[in-house]
C-alpha cells in the first residue's frame, strides 16, 4: 500500500516540512490551536478569557471536541495551566488605590455627624408666640426694672449674645415650690412652671437627692448643683454634703440637684454632650430668672452665654420638648409637647403669686 509523504510524516510524529513562502496560502481570518489533553482537545480560539487556561475546566465548559474524535468525558486530574503564543496578552490591569474612598467615606461621616441628623420636633427651635411682646431694654435696664418691681408677676426679654439667642423670663415677687407630677394649667396661682430634676429612663427614678416638703424621696450625688427651697425662697449653690439638704428636711422645704451652669459668675464645666433646646434657673442680684435657649445650643455654649450676659448663679432645667408654662399679662402661654405620657415621678418647680 502506497503511503504518501506528508502521511508518512505524520505517523512518525515528526513536523511538516513547511512550504515555501510563494506557496503559502493567506492567513486565516482565525487560526485555532488544538490543544491536545488526553481526548479533550480544546479550540485555543475558543478559550481566550486569560492567557494561562485550565484544560480541564475550559474542556469541559466550552464543550468544543475536535471532528475526528469521539466525544469522551475529560478524565479527572489535576488541572495543568497551559500558555499559548497565539493568545493575546492583556496588559496587566492597574490596581486602584483605595486611600481616596476612604477618606470619602470619612468625610461623609464627619457631614453627617455635623449636618445629617434631621431636627426632630421636640428639638426644633420653639417660635415666639405671636401675642408675645419681648420687653426691648438692655440686659442692665431689664435686671433693673426686675429688682423694682413689686407685684407678682413674669417679665419676658428676648436677647441674644455670643450668637445664642435666649428668652429671659424675669420672676417678679413669686413663691417657689416643688410638685411631684403635672401641674394644673388652669391654676391662675401659678404663674411659672418647669420641669426640675431630671429622671432616670431605666428605672423612672429621680436622678439625685430629692426633697418634697421635708421627705426625702430619691438620694444621689451624681450632679454637684442644687437648688434648695425654703419658705418659698431658692437659694442655688454647689455641694456633694447634706448640710443643705438637711436643712431643708428639718424646715419641711424642698431640695434637689442639677447640673451647675454658673458659680460665682463663672462658667461651670459639664460633661453632657449634644445639642438640645436648654433651660436654666439662673439668679442675677436677688432675682430669679428663668432663661432658655431659643435654638438648639450645646450646654457648653448655653453656660457661656449665661455667664457673659450677667448672671451670677444658674443651675440647670429639663430642657428639649419638656411641658411647661407661664402667665403674663396677655394671659397663659405653654412651651414644649403637651399631653406626653410622663414619666414616673415627673417633678415640677413652680412659682406662685405671693400670698396676699
Amino acid at each position: 500500500m502506497a503511503i504518501d509523504f506528508d502521511d508518512e510524516i505524520q505517523v512518525l510524529g515528526l513536523p511538516a516540512p513547511r512550504k515555501q513562502e510563494q506557496d503559502s496560502d493567506p492567513e486565516p481570518e482565525q487560526q485555532f490551536i488544538t490543544v491536545q489533553e488526553d481526548s479533550c482537545n480544546i479550540l485555543a480560539a475558543e478559550c481566550q478569557p486569560s492567557y494561562f487556561q485550565d484544560e480541564e475546566e475550559d474542556c469541559c465548559l466550552a464543550g468544543v471536541m475536535s471532528l475526528d474524535q469521539e466525544p469522551t468525558k475529560a478524565p479527572q486530574k489535576k488541572s495543568r495551566k497551559t500558555f499559548s503564543p497565539h493568545m493575546q496578552v492583556p496588559a496587566p490591569r492597574r490596581r486602584r488605590p483605595i486611600w481616596p474612598w476612604g477618606v470619602a467615606v470619612l468625610l461623609g461621616v464627619l457631614a453627617w455627624l455635623l449636618w445629617g441628623p434631621s431636627l426632630k420636633e421636640e428639638d426644633a427651635a420653639l417660635p415666639l408666640p405671636a401675642e408675645e411682646t419681648p420687653v426691648k431694654a438692655s440686659p442692665e435696664m431689664f435686671f433693673q426694672e426686675v429688682a423694682d418691681a413689686g407685684e407678682s408677676s413674669v417679665t419676658l426679654m428676648l436677647d441674644s449674645i455670643n450668637g445664642v439667642t435666649l428668652r429671659i423670663y424675669a420672676l417678679h415677687n413669686l413663691h417657689a415650690e416643688l410638685l411631684p407630677g403635672i401641674p394644673d394649667p388652669n391654676d391662675e396661682s401659678i404663674l411659672f412652671a418647669a420641669q426640675a430634676a431630671d429622671i432616670r429612663r431605666d428605672n423612672g427614678k429621680v436622678v439625685g437627692d430629692f426633697v418634697v416638703r421635708g421627705e426625702k424621696q430619691s438620694n444621689g450625688k451624681s450632679k454637684v448643683g442644687y437648688c434648695a427651697i425654703r419658705d418659698g425662697i431658692v437659694s442655688l449653690g454647689t455641694t456633694l454634703n447634706n448640710e443643705v439638704m438637711e436643712a431643708c428636711i428639718r424646715d419641711e422645704g424642698d431640695f434637689f440637684r442639677q447640673y451647675a451652669l454658673v458659680m460665682g459668675g463663672e462658667m461651670q464645666p459639664n460633661r453632657l454632650k449634644g445639642k438640645a433646646l436648654r433651660r436654666s434657673l439662673a439668679r442675677q442680684g436677688e432675682e430669679l430668672y428663668i432663661v432658655e435657649s431659643v435654638n438648639r445650643e450645646s450646654l457648653y455654649d448655653f453656660s457661656e452665654a449665661l455667664a457673659d450676659i450677667g448672671f451670677t448663679e444658674a443651675i440647670y432645667l429639663v430642657g428639649g420638648s419638656s411641658y411647661g408654662f407661664y402667665r403674663s399679662e396677655d394671659g397663659m402661654h405653654e412651651f414644649g409637647e403637651q399631653g406626653r405620657t410622663p414619666y414616673p415621678n415627673t417633678n415640677y418647680i413652680l412659682f406662685r403669686k405671693q400670698h396676699d
